[in-house]
Protein backbone atom coordinates (compact mmCIF):
# COMPACT_ATOMS: atom_id res chain seq x y z
CA UNK A 1 0.00 0.00 0.00
CA UNK A 2 2.91 2.71 0.47
CA UNK A 3 4.08 1.74 -2.44
CA UNK A 4 1.10 1.97 -4.19
CA UNK A 5 0.25 5.54 -3.00
CA UNK A 6 3.63 6.68 -3.61
CA UNK A 7 3.08 5.76 -7.45
CA UNK A 8 0.03 7.19 -7.35
CA UNK A 9 1.15 10.62 -5.78
CA UNK A 10 3.91 10.85 -8.85
CA UNK A 11 1.50 11.54 -11.38
CA UNK A 12 -0.91 13.44 -8.69
CA UNK A 13 1.63 16.21 -8.28
CA UNK A 14 2.71 16.28 -11.99
CA UNK A 15 -0.66 16.46 -13.01
CA UNK A 16 -1.06 19.56 -10.60
CA UNK A 17 2.42 21.11 -11.61
CA UNK A 18 1.18 20.90 -15.11
CA UNK A 19 -2.02 23.00 -14.13
CA UNK A 20 -0.19 25.37 -12.56
CA UNK A 21 2.35 26.25 -15.20
CA UNK A 22 -0.77 26.40 -18.19
CA UNK A 23 -2.53 28.98 -15.75
CA UNK A 24 0.31 31.38 -15.48
CA UNK A 25 1.48 30.83 -18.70
CA UNK A 26 -2.08 31.99 -19.75
CA UNK A 27 -3.39 36.29 -20.25
CA UNK A 28 -1.36 36.73 -16.86
CA UNK A 29 -2.30 36.42 -13.43
CA UNK A 30 -6.09 37.65 -12.79
CA UNK A 31 -6.56 40.19 -9.88
CA UNK A 32 -9.48 40.16 -7.64
CA UNK A 33 -11.90 42.82 -7.62
CA UNK A 34 -10.82 45.96 -5.26
CA UNK A 35 -12.37 46.62 -2.10
CA UNK A 36 -16.12 48.47 -1.89
CA UNK A 37 -14.64 51.61 -0.69
CA UNK A 38 -11.84 51.84 -3.42
CA UNK A 39 -14.71 52.15 -6.60
CA UNK A 40 -15.11 55.66 -5.89
CA UNK A 41 -12.13 56.66 -6.95
CA UNK A 42 -12.45 55.05 -9.82
CA UNK A 43 -15.41 56.48 -11.34
CA UNK A 44 -15.36 59.03 -13.88
CA UNK A 45 -15.63 62.60 -13.15
CA UNK A 46 -17.25 65.11 -15.50
CA UNK A 47 -14.72 66.57 -18.03
CA UNK A 48 -13.87 70.15 -18.10
CA UNK A 49 -13.30 69.58 -21.99
CA UNK A 50 -16.66 68.42 -23.00
CA UNK A 51 -18.02 70.44 -25.58
CA UNK A 52 -20.46 73.52 -24.23
CA UNK A 53 -23.10 72.35 -27.17
CA UNK A 54 -23.87 69.40 -25.46
CA UNK A 55 -25.36 71.25 -22.53
CA UNK A 56 -28.10 73.39 -22.18
CA UNK A 57 -26.97 77.02 -21.59
CA UNK A 58 -27.47 78.00 -17.65
CA UNK A 59 -26.76 81.73 -18.39
CA UNK A 60 -30.37 83.56 -17.88
CA UNK A 61 -31.66 85.86 -20.22
CA UNK A 62 -30.15 89.18 -20.47
CA UNK A 63 -31.65 92.29 -19.45
CA UNK A 64 -33.09 95.30 -20.98
CA UNK A 65 -30.56 97.42 -22.69
CA UNK A 66 -30.09 100.49 -20.64
CA UNK A 67 -30.47 102.66 -24.19
CA UNK A 68 -34.53 101.82 -24.57
CA UNK A 69 -36.51 103.72 -25.02
CA UNK A 70 -37.73 105.56 -21.67
CA UNK A 71 -41.34 106.51 -20.74
CA UNK A 72 -40.49 110.08 -20.98
CA UNK A 73 -38.44 110.88 -18.21
CA UNK A 74 -34.78 113.01 -19.26
CA UNK A 75 -32.03 110.44 -19.58
CA UNK A 76 -30.06 112.60 -17.11
CA UNK A 77 -32.56 111.39 -14.51
CA UNK A 78 -35.65 114.21 -13.24
CA UNK A 79 -35.29 117.60 -13.55
CA UNK A 80 -34.73 120.02 -10.64
CA UNK A 81 -38.27 122.19 -9.46
CA UNK A 82 -36.03 125.19 -11.47
CA UNK A 83 -34.31 122.96 -14.23
CA UNK A 84 -35.80 123.20 -18.16
CA UNK A 85 -37.66 120.62 -20.01
CA UNK A 86 -36.19 118.67 -22.80
CA UNK A 87 -37.85 119.19 -26.62
CA UNK A 88 -39.30 116.19 -27.95
CA UNK A 89 -38.16 113.64 -30.39
CA UNK A 90 -39.35 114.93 -33.71
CA UNK A 91 -38.97 118.81 -35.07
CA UNK A 92 -40.70 120.18 -38.19
CA UNK A 93 -38.21 119.27 -41.12
CA UNK A 94 -35.41 121.97 -41.23
CA UNK A 95 -35.96 123.24 -37.97
CA UNK A 96 -34.11 122.88 -34.52
CA UNK A 97 -34.51 123.62 -30.88
CA UNK A 98 -33.37 127.54 -30.24
CA UNK A 99 -30.09 127.50 -28.36
CA UNK A 100 -29.79 129.89 -25.71
CA UNK A 101 -26.88 132.11 -28.17
CA UNK A 102 -29.93 132.89 -30.18
CA UNK A 103 -32.39 133.94 -27.59
CA UNK A 104 -32.67 137.45 -25.16
CA UNK A 105 -35.59 137.80 -22.57
CA UNK A 106 -37.33 140.95 -21.51
CA UNK A 107 -40.49 141.56 -18.47
CA UNK A 108 -43.50 142.11 -20.10
CA UNK A 109 -46.39 143.01 -18.96
CA UNK A 110 -47.29 142.21 -15.30
CA UNK A 111 -49.84 142.42 -12.92
CA UNK A 112 -50.92 142.69 -9.09
CA UNK A 113 -53.74 142.32 -6.62
CA UNK A 114 -54.13 141.04 -3.08
CA UNK A 115 -50.54 140.02 -2.52
CA UNK A 116 -50.17 137.95 -5.56
CA UNK A 117 -47.87 139.60 -8.91
CA UNK A 118 -47.97 137.83 -12.29
CA UNK A 119 -45.28 138.77 -14.74
CA UNK A 120 -45.03 138.00 -18.47
CA UNK A 121 -41.48 136.83 -19.40
CA UNK A 122 -41.12 137.27 -23.26
CA UNK A 123 -38.11 136.05 -25.34
CA UNK A 124 -37.42 136.98 -28.73
CA UNK A 125 -35.16 134.93 -31.41
CA UNK A 126 -32.42 137.06 -32.52
CA UNK A 127 -31.09 134.17 -34.31
CA UNK A 128 -31.39 134.07 -38.35
CA UNK A 129 -32.82 131.49 -38.54
CA UNK A 130 -36.35 129.58 -37.51
CA UNK A 131 -36.02 127.81 -34.42
CA UNK A 132 -38.43 125.59 -31.93
CA UNK A 133 -39.66 125.79 -28.06
CA UNK A 134 -41.17 123.38 -25.97
CA UNK A 135 -41.76 123.17 -22.40
CA UNK A 136 -40.73 125.24 -19.43
CA UNK A 137 -38.04 127.87 -19.00
CA UNK A 138 -35.50 127.54 -15.82
CA UNK A 139 -35.31 130.48 -13.43
CA UNK A 140 -32.78 131.41 -10.68
CA UNK A 141 -33.20 134.55 -8.86
CA UNK A 142 -29.97 136.68 -8.58
CA UNK A 143 -28.93 139.75 -6.15
CA UNK A 144 -26.84 142.83 -7.05
CA UNK A 145 -23.77 140.95 -6.24
CA UNK A 146 -24.41 138.20 -8.92
CA UNK A 147 -24.94 135.80 -5.91
CA UNK A 148 -27.87 133.35 -5.78
CA UNK A 149 -31.44 133.82 -4.17
CA UNK A 150 -33.07 130.97 -2.83
CA UNK A 151 -35.53 130.53 -5.65
CA UNK A 152 -38.45 127.55 -5.91
CA UNK A 153 -39.98 127.01 -9.30
CA UNK A 154 -43.06 124.62 -9.70
CA UNK A 155 -44.96 124.39 -13.04
CA UNK A 156 -48.42 124.44 -14.36
CA UNK A 157 -49.22 125.82 -10.53
CA UNK A 158 -50.23 129.47 -8.99
CA UNK A 159 -52.15 132.18 -10.54
CA UNK A 160 -50.80 132.06 -14.60
CA UNK A 161 -52.93 129.82 -16.94
CA UNK A 162 -50.78 126.96 -18.14
CA UNK A 163 -51.71 125.34 -21.62
CA UNK A 164 -49.11 122.79 -21.00
CA UNK A 165 -45.99 121.87 -22.58
CA UNK A 166 -46.42 122.26 -26.81
CA UNK A 167 -44.04 122.87 -29.43
CA UNK A 168 -43.77 126.33 -30.16
CA UNK A 169 -42.37 127.30 -33.51
CA UNK A 170 -40.38 130.60 -33.37
CA UNK A 171 -39.61 132.35 -36.37
CA UNK A 172 -36.36 134.94 -36.91
CA UNK A 173 -37.20 137.72 -34.84
CA UNK A 174 -40.42 136.48 -33.72
CA UNK A 175 -41.30 136.15 -29.95
CA UNK A 176 -42.35 133.34 -27.16
CA UNK A 177 -43.37 134.44 -23.89
CA UNK A 178 -44.56 132.34 -19.93
CA UNK A 179 -46.09 133.78 -17.17
CA UNK A 180 -44.53 133.64 -13.29
CA UNK A 181 -46.66 134.60 -10.76
CA UNK A 182 -45.66 134.89 -6.83
CA UNK A 183 -46.19 135.98 -4.11
CA UNK A 184 -45.51 139.63 -3.30
CA UNK A 185 -43.44 140.80 0.12
CA UNK A 186 -46.03 143.19 1.65
CA UNK A 187 -44.49 142.34 5.19
CA UNK A 188 -41.22 143.20 4.32
CA UNK A 189 -37.82 141.92 3.66
CA UNK A 190 -38.29 139.36 5.81
CA UNK A 191 -38.23 135.95 4.09
CA UNK A 192 -38.27 137.76 0.64
CA UNK A 193 -35.80 137.22 -2.04
CA UNK A 194 -35.48 140.92 -3.55
CA UNK A 195 -34.07 140.09 -6.72
CA UNK A 196 -31.64 142.43 -9.50
CA UNK A 197 -31.20 140.05 -11.87
CA UNK A 198 -32.63 136.71 -13.38
CA UNK A 199 -31.52 133.75 -14.90
CA UNK A 200 -33.77 132.40 -17.35
CA UNK A 201 -31.95 128.93 -19.14
CA UNK A 202 -34.43 128.01 -22.12
CA UNK A 203 -35.89 124.13 -22.32
CA UNK A 204 -33.37 121.99 -23.16
CA UNK A 205 -30.38 124.27 -23.12
CA UNK A 206 -27.63 124.22 -20.22
CA UNK A 207 -26.52 127.82 -20.84
CA UNK A 208 -28.68 130.65 -19.30
CA UNK A 209 -29.76 133.74 -20.48
CA UNK A 210 -28.89 137.02 -17.99
CA UNK A 211 -30.90 140.47 -17.62
CA UNK A 212 -31.77 143.08 -14.93
CA UNK A 213 -35.31 141.61 -13.58
CA UNK A 214 -36.38 143.74 -9.84
CA UNK A 215 -38.55 141.27 -8.77
CA UNK A 216 -39.60 141.00 -5.04
CA UNK A 217 -40.44 137.41 -4.55
CA UNK A 218 -41.59 136.17 -0.93
CA UNK A 219 -39.55 132.99 -0.34
CA UNK A 220 -38.22 132.80 -3.49
CA UNK A 221 -41.23 130.66 -4.90
CA UNK A 222 -42.28 130.68 -8.36
CA UNK A 223 -44.76 129.41 -10.50
CA UNK A 224 -44.48 128.98 -14.38
CA UNK A 225 -46.63 128.49 -17.33
CA UNK A 226 -45.30 126.67 -20.46
CA UNK A 227 -44.27 128.61 -23.24
CA UNK A 228 -46.73 129.49 -25.57
CA UNK A 229 -45.86 131.40 -28.67
CA UNK A 230 -46.18 135.71 -29.25
CA UNK A 231 -45.51 138.31 -26.14
CA UNK A 232 -48.79 138.20 -23.81
CA UNK A 233 -48.23 134.90 -22.04
CA UNK A 234 -50.59 132.79 -21.94
CA UNK A 235 -54.43 133.21 -21.96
Amino acid sequence: MPALRRALGVPVLGACAALLAACSSGGGATSLPPPPGSLTSAAPSPSSSAPSSSAPSTSAPSTPSSGAPSSGAPSSGAPSSGAPTSSPATTPAGQGRCHTSELTFRLGASDAGAGQRLQVVVITNTGGRSCTLFGYAGLQLVDGSRKFLPTTVTRGNGNAADPGAKLVTLAAGGTASFAMSFSSCVNGPAGCSSSTYLEVTPPDERDYLFDKADLMVFQGKIAVSAIVAGSAGPA
